[in-house]
């Protein structure tokens, strides 16, 4: 649900591997930055990460704090239970989620551009709202807007398939779409930063012709010299993300948010 590619090289199960992918992933997206810091600031005791996908944020938790997954993807499933050596469910109806964050005081949710891909993603809210114990966190990071710059881009990606086509994205939501569905279902916004703003789109959209060319027959050749030329680039764009970021969430296209359920 929360992949980035379809499917997992074997490769990233060894540590130096999986080391190389995280270091390539926070150059390349602005957003990984912005939640990498923000998590700096958990306080909970307990995380369960739905829509797990490579488990790229529960690999480095789940050695410090009791964690569990939920991934639909049986083999992205599978890896997850095999890197980060804990609990995961295939399902959120079926699985005993709810005792698991009943046994802690101070649980946390992990919602990493997840909701999108949800057929009812106000009713999963709920189902989240009503089985969690008072205190619970939600930390999320959710893609808005979509704002497109380059036309070469915004071209390829309507007639190439992305991840989000793929993998079923049901719906995009303005900022102030998005603040109206969690308020609808209960919970309680504590804090909200825009994720990237037109820096990190262009550094976003520069990679992602590459991405989108990767996944095409014949194109791989291309696709690797063109990624190896414009990494560079990609890396000052979202420098220059960091240094002139977004003034407001209007202007950019995620938004990292930590939400709360009241305590009785």
């Amino acid at each position: 649900m929360a992949l980035n590619e379809h499917r997992i090289p074997s490769v990233l199960k060894r540590d130096w591997a999986w080391f190389l992918f995280r270091r390539a992933k926070s150059i390349l997206y602005r957003r990984n930055a912005v939640i990498a810091s923000a998590l700096t600031g958990i306080k909970g005791d307990a995380v369960l990460d739905i829509g797990a996908g490579e488990g790229y944020w529960l690999r480095a938790i789940a050695m410090q704090l009791p964690s569990a997954a939920i991934e639909p993807n049986p083999d992205s499933a599978q890896f997850v239970r095999d890197t980060c050596r804990v609990q995961v469910w295939d399902s959120l109806s079926e699985s005993p989620w709810q005792p698991f964050l009943c046994a802690y005081s101070s649980p946390v949710v992990w919602l990493f551009s997840v909701l999108q891909y949800v057929p009812d993603a106000g009713q999963m809210l709920r189902e989240l709202h009503e089985g969690s114990p008072p205190g619970t966190e939600i930390w999320m990071y959710q893609p808005i807007h979509q704002r497109q710059i380059l036309q070469i881009y915004t071209r390829l990606f309507a007639r190439w398939p992305s991840y989000e086509t793929v993998q079923g994205r049901q719906v995009v939501w303005t900022w102030s779409e998005l603040q109206d569905l969690l308020n609808g279902c209960d919970w309680e916004i504590m804090e909200h930063q825009a994720a990237y703003g037109k820096w990190g789109i262009l550094a976003h959209e520069l990679w992602g012709i590459g991405v989108l060319a990767w996944g095409r027959r014949f194109w791989k050749p291309f696709s690797l010299l063109y990624m190896i030329s414009v990494m560079p680039l990609v890396w000052l764009f979202n420098q220059w993300d960091a240094k002139f970021p977004p003034k407001n969430i209007q202007q950019a296209n995620g938004v990292w948010l930590k939400l709360a359920k009241k305590k009785a």
